[in-house]
C-alpha cells in the first residue's frame, strides 16, 4: 500500500507541474477540448484513487471540480473567469493535500466547503483573469517515460565516468607496448560504446525547459490580478532542453525578472490607453539555442526603467554614496538593477526570508503583504518593517487600485506584535534572517557561539585568521584558531562573506540601522572557548536523528533541544541515520526506517536516551 501511495503522490505531482498553465491557456481557448479532457482526466484520477486510498476530504474536493468540468464538457456550462479561478485554487488545495500525505502530516486545517461553493453557476469569483498564455495551440502529447530517482542516475553518470578513466589508462597502456591489430580494433569498439553510453547517460540528465515555462503563466496571471493588470504571456523554446540543475539553478532569477516586468515594466490599463498603447500589456519568454550557449529573452512592452529614479532609489536604501551617484553613466545608471538588494523582487524575497519561521518567525508578514508593503513604497529593506505604524499597516492596500482590499486593524495588530517580539530573537536567528550569501541555519549558529552581538562579528579577529590562514589544518594547527574548536560549518568562505559584507557600504547601512532602531541581538549559545571534545560527553553525542510525523512541539524548538545533547538532525532517513523520531503519523519516513531497520523513536524514548540512567 505505501508503494501505491508513493506512485499516486508522484503522479499527482507530476501533472500538478503542467496543469496551472494549462488552465491559464483553456481560459483564453475555452473551444480547446483537448485542454479540457486534460484537467478532467487529472480530477478524474485523484478522485478515483482518494477513494482507493481513503482520503474522503480530498476525494469530495475533486469529485466537485470533477462535475464543475463534466458540465462543461457536456455543454450544459460555459468556461468562463469564474469557473477558471475556482478551478486553479481546487487544484491548489488538492497541491497541498498531496504535499502532506507524501510528508506523512495531516491535511491543512479548515474545511472545503467555500471551495466547492465557487465552483456553482453564478458564485463570487476568486480573482479576475487577467492573463492569457500563447505558448502552444495544442495541448502537448504526455511523452512515454518511467521514473527513476535522481540518485540512481547520479551513481550511473559517476560509473561511466570511472569507466572512462579506465579507458584513458588502458589507452595509455596500449601505447607504451607493441600494436596488435586484434587488440587495437577490440580497443576502438570498447572505446565508441564507452562513448556513446556517456553521450546516453548525459541526455538523461537533461530537461526540456518547458518543464520551467509551465509554471509562468499562472504566475503572471495571479500577479496580475493583484495589480489590478491585463497582460498576454507569449512563450516560445519550451523544447531547448537543459541539465536538471541549471533548471533549478535559474528558476529563482528568471521568476524575479518576470515578477519585476509584471510589476513594474507593464503600465495599468488607463496609463496604457493615455500613452497610445492597447490596454493588454504583452510579455514574451522565449528560449533558443546559439552554438553552445543556451539564450533565454524576457521582455515587455511597457515603460522602460528610469535611470534617474534607480540612483533615488540607490542612494535612499545605502547602496551608493552621493558622489558616486553623480558620476554614474546612463548605461551605469540602468545596471544599478542587478546589485543584491535593489530590485522590487529582490526586496520581497529578503523581507519573506527575514519573517520566516526559521528567521524572525513574522506571523502574517507572507509574500501578498511583502510585495504591497514594497510596492507602496513603506519597504526596501527588512530593517524598514520596524519603522512601520499600525495605521499604515492597517490602511496597506493588497489590491490594485480598481478593486482595493485593506489589510486591517487586526491584522496589522498581529504583525506589529511579532516585530515586538523579533527585537528579543537570538543573535544566531538575526544573522540567519539577514540572508547573507552562504550563510546558513547552522553556521550562524557557530557564529554566535564565536560572537556575543553582531558588532563583534562584524570585526572578528577570529574570521580574519580563518580568511588569513587557509589551510584545511588551520583550524587545528593554527594556535589562535585551535582554542575555539571552530565546527566545520564555518570556514574560509563564510569569513570571506561575512567580511566582505560588513564592510560593504550595504552592510554599514545595516550596522547603522540597527543602532538607530536600538537593536542589538544577543547571542543565547555564547561560549567561544567550548571544546569539540566535550560534545563526547554529551549523551546524544555522534547520534543522528530525522523527525517525522505530529510531534508535541515545533521541529526547530525539538532539534534544538536534540542539538543541546550533542546530536545532530538530518532531512531526509540513509543507513546513515541512528533514529527517527516519530510523532503521530509518520509516512514514507517511517516506513523507509523500518526497512532499513533503523530504531523509531518515540518522544519519551528520547527523554530517556538523553537521561542518563533511565535506559
Amino acid at each position: 500500500m505505501d508503494d501505491l501511495i508513493a506512485d499516486f503522490v508522484a503522479e499527482c505531482r507530476e501533472m500538478l507541474e503542467a496543469l496551472g498553465g494549462e488552465i491559464v491557456a483553456w481560459e483564453a481557448e475555452p473551444d480547446d477540448r483537448a485542454r479540457l479532457d486534460s484537467i478532467f482526466r487529472f480530477v478524474h484520477t485523484v478522485k478515483g484513487n482518494c477513494g482507493f486510498f481513503e482520503f474522503p476530504r480530498l476525494e469530495a474536493l475533486s469529485h466537485a471540480a470533477e462535475d464543475a468540468l463534466a458540465d462543461v464538457r457536456a455543454g450544459r456550462r460555459v468556461a468562463d473567469g469564474q469557473l477558471v479561478s475556482a478551478v486553479l485554487a481546487v487544484i491548489d488545495r488538492i497541491g497541498e493535500m498531496v504535499a502532506a500525505i507524501d510528508a506523512g502530516e495531516d491535511f491543512p486545517a479548515g474545511d472545503d466547503s467555500s471551495l466547492i461553493l465557487a465552483l456553482e453557476p453564478g458564485a463570487e469569483s476568486i480573482s479576475a483573469p487577467t492573463t492569457v498564455a500563447l505558448a502552444d495551440g495544442k495541448a502537448s502529447a504526455a511523452p512515454r517515460t518511467i521514473r527513476l530517482s535522481v540518485e540512481l542516475l547520479d551513481r550511473v553518470m559517476s560509473g561511466v565516468s570511472d569507466m572512462v578513466l579506465a579507458r584513458n589508462e588502458l589507452a595509455r597502456r596500449l601505447r607504451e607496448t607493441e600494436n596488435d591489430v586484434t587488440v587495437d580494433g577490440a580497443f576502438e569498439r570498447l572505446s565508441g560504446i564507452i562513448a556513446e553510453m556517456r553521450d546516453a547517460i548525459t541526455r538523461t540528465r537533461m530537461q526540456r525547459i518547458e518543464n520551467l515555462f509551465v509554471a509562468l503563466p499562472r504566475m503572471v496571471r495571479d500577479l496580475s490580478a493583484e495589480l489590478g493588470k491585463q497582460i498576454l504571456i507569449d512563450i516560445d523554446g519550451g523544447d531547448v532542453e537543459l541539465d536538471r540543475e541549471m533548471i533549478e539553478m535559474i528558476r529563482d532569477p528568471l521568476t524575479h525578472i518576470i515578477r519585476n516586468a509584471v510589476d513594474h515594466g507593464i503600465e495599468s490599463p488607463a496609463e496604457r490607453l493615455k500613452s497610445g498603447k492597447r490596454e493588454i500589456g504583452l510579455l514574451t519568454v522565449s528560449a533558443r539555442q546559439s552554438g553552445n550557449q543556451i539564450l533565454i529573452e524576457i521582455a515587455d512592452d511597457g515603460r522602460g526603467i528610469d535611470g534617474k529614479k534607480m540612483v533615488t532609489k540607490a542612494l535612499d536604501i545605502g547602496l551608493i554614496e552621493s558622489g558616486e551617484a553623480a558620476r554614474l553613466s546612463p548605461r551605469e545608471q540602468l545596471n544599478l538593477i542587478f546589485e543584491a538588494g535593489f530590485s522590487t523582487a529582490q526586496a520581497v524575497t529578503s523581507i519573506r526570508h527575514f519573517a520566516a519561521r526559521k528567521a524572525l518567525d513574522l506571523d502574517g508578514l507572507g509574500e501578498i503583504v511583502a510585495e504591497a508593503l514594497v510596492r507602496h513604497g513603506h519597504c526596501t529593506t527588512p530593517l524598514d518593517l520596524f519603522k512601520l505604524t499600525e495605521d499604515t499597516l492597517a490602511n496597506l492596500n493588497l489590491g490594485s487600485e480598481e478593486s482595493p482590499r485593506r489589510f486591517g486593524e487586526k491584522n496589522a495588530a498581529k504583525v506589529l506584535s511579532a516585530l515586538a517580539a523579533a527585537r528579543a530573537k537570538p543573535l544566531n536567528r538575526w544573522l540567519f534572517a539577514m540572508g547573507i550569501r552562504q550563510l546558513g541555519e547552522s553556521a550562524a549558529r557557530e557564529l554566535s557561539r564565536l560572537h556575543h552581538s553582531i558588532g563583534e562579528i562584524a570585526n572578528s579577529p577570529i574570521l580574519a585568521e580563518l580568511l588569513r590562514d587557509t589551510r584545511a589544518t588551520a583550524k587545528k594547527q593554527n594556535e589562535s584558531l585551535a582554542k575555539f574548536a571552530i565546527s566545520g560549518d564555518v570556514g574560509p568562505a563564510v569569513a570571506e562573506t561575512i567580511i566582505r559584507f560588513f564592510g560593504s557600504e550595504a552592510g554599514r547601512h545595516v550596522l547603522g540601522r540597527l543602532e538607530e532602531l536600538g537593536i542589538d541581538p544577543a547571542s543565547e549559545n555564547y561560549q567561544p572557548h567550548a571544546a569539540q571534545a566535550d560534545l563526547t560527553g554529551l549523551p546524544l553525542a555522534g547520534k543522528t536523528f530525522v523527525l517525522t510525523g505530529t510531534l508535541s512541539m515545533d521541529r526547530d524548538a525539538m532539534k534544538e533541544i536534540i542539538e543541546r545533547h550533542g546530536g545532530k538532525v538530518g532531512s531526509s532517513v540513509s543507513a546513515k541515520t541512528s533514529y527517527v523520531l516519530a510523532g503521530e503519523g509518520g509516512g514514507s519516513k517511517r516506513d523507509k526506517a523500518e526497512k532499513l531497520g533503523i530504531p523509531i523513536l518515540s518522544e519519551d524514548e528520547l527523554t530517556a536516551l538523553m537521561t542518563p540512567g533511565l535506559l
